[in-house]
């Protein structure tokens, strides 16, 4: 004889009502098959003890009768020792697939994909979706962490098991952990992105995607970027060593022209023409067109005769690289600033003060070309146009530190002497 185990698991829909699925382990629980019996319950309607619906009650919007949840129970357990029985005739052991394959032939093939474990499902979901939306490799990489976590949180939950119970314990656990809070509201963005596709592709039939909003305090991350003055400094500066000349240059060009380094990195030599860089950007996939000045000009003429591979217009590192050697240089600039970040990991505050250099990024390059832009008297909308930005929302941070820059520069007018104006 097969020896098997038979039993009951509800999953909580809410607070009142709860599905079944009945879940089969044999061959030492090597083999696990479960099936959703598709009725919601209501919890005081329920006998645990004898894992049959209270008689002569009803259940769910649908009003369905007891006697036809337990009919439908019974059923389930007969059939899977049924199959049991046969394979035993047989002297075989069914493997997980044949015996889902016998079960489900028995009731018309009943949908189960709504009770497959979280990393199942998950693993589908970034299956599908990387290739539909082509996700670049930090994407992937962000993805491939939170199921990481995900691995350690709870592996076994079923989808269809999810609450915003389970999403207020995952925020916990993350907090545990000593995440950060800007870390933290990033997975459960993911986390939350994963349940809306669930949702849409019928596996998860819960709210949580749509009522969980995590309440995590956060400060305002300061805007990291060069002054002119420092980018004039960098920009002339002599590097005995060619990776730091190549990665200042590219990093430069990001300055003068306010393209994404991932944009610059795919840059090729065609792309210029008249005067300007005519790109599609590989974050928004819009269509941009930035004229050249004279300093991204200077950069990209530096290396017009220079072979480089697949025609490249620049030579780019990885963003790893490419990060590292900005440190250096930028250290090696003494662009020593004082930078206080503060940063909560649940309600626990911390405060550390960095030189400038230490947080220097790709990116800032960006953020360096808008400031300064805004400083020279561009008009916003302008700039908009050469990097894409869509909201004007969206440029405020950087309108704000410009004001702040120019009231210190009228300031200046404070200091010529304290006598004032002198009247007839």
């Amino acid at each position: 004889m097969i020896l098997y185990r038979i039993n009951w698991v509800q999953d909580k829909i809410n607070a009142t009502s709860f599905r079944l699925r009945m879940r089969v382990k044999w061959n030492g629980s090597k083999c696990i098959a479960a099936f959703a019996l598709g009725y919601a319950i209501e919890s005081n309607k329920y006998l645990k003890d004898q894992n049959r619906a209270r008689i002569n009650t009803t259940h769910g919007p649908d009003k369905i009768p007891a006697s036809e949840i337990n009919r439908k129970m019974t059923l389930f357990e007969q059939t899977a020792e049924e199959i049991f029985q046969q394979f035993y005739n047989k002297s075989l052991v069914p493997t997980v697939d044949e015996f889902k394959q016998s079960f489900n032939a028995t009731f018309g093939k009943i949908e189960v994909s709504d009770i497959r474990t979280i990393l199942d499902t998950y693993d589908t979901f970034v299956k599908k979706m990387s290739l539909q939306n082509e996700w670049q490799s930090g994407t992937i990489a962000e993805f491939k962490r939170l199921r990481n976590l995900l691995n350690d949180f709870c592996p076994n939950i079923q989808v269809n098991s999810i609450t915003e119970d389970t999403m207020l314990g995952f925020q916990k656990y993350l907090i545990d952990k000593g995440n950060q809070n800007t870390t933290i509201a990033k997975n459960i963005k993911l986390f939350l992105w994963f349940l809306r596709w669930c949702s849409k592709s019928g596996l998860y039939n819960g709210k949580a995607h749509e009522n969980f909003k995590p309440r995590l305090k956060k400060a305002d991350a300061p805007i990291i970027y060069l002054t002119w003055e420092e980018l004039q400094r960098l920009y002339n500066m002599d590097f005995d060593r060619v990776k730091y000349s190549q990665a200042r240059d590219v990093f430069c060009f990001c300055c003068f022209s306010g393209l994404r380094y991932s944009d610059v990195r795919k840059l090729q030599k065609s792309d210029i023409v008249d005067g300007k860089i005519k790109f599609t950007t590989q974050k928004t996939t819009d269509s941009l067109e930035v004229e050249l000045n004279k300093y991204s000009k200077a950069i990209l003429d530096k290396y017009e005769d220079v072979p480089l591979p697949n025609n490249k217009a620049l030579p780019v590192f990885c963003n790893q690289k490419e990060n590292e050697h900005l440190k250096t240089i930028c250290r090696m600039a003494e662009m020593n600033d004082k930078i206080k970040i503060v940063q909560y990991s649940g309600s626990k505050r911390e405060e550390k003060v960095y030189e400038k250099w230490q947080l220097i990024t790709t990116h800032c390059g960006r953020k360096t070309f808008v400031v300064n832009s805004l400083y020279l008297g561009i008009p916003a909308e302008v700039i908009m146009r050469w990097t894409g930005h869509s909201d004007y929302n969206s440029m405020k941070p950087y309108i704000d530190i410009v004001d702040e820059l120019k009231k210190k520069e009228m300031d200046k007018f404070n200091t010529f002497g304290t006598d004032g104006l002198k009247t007839d």
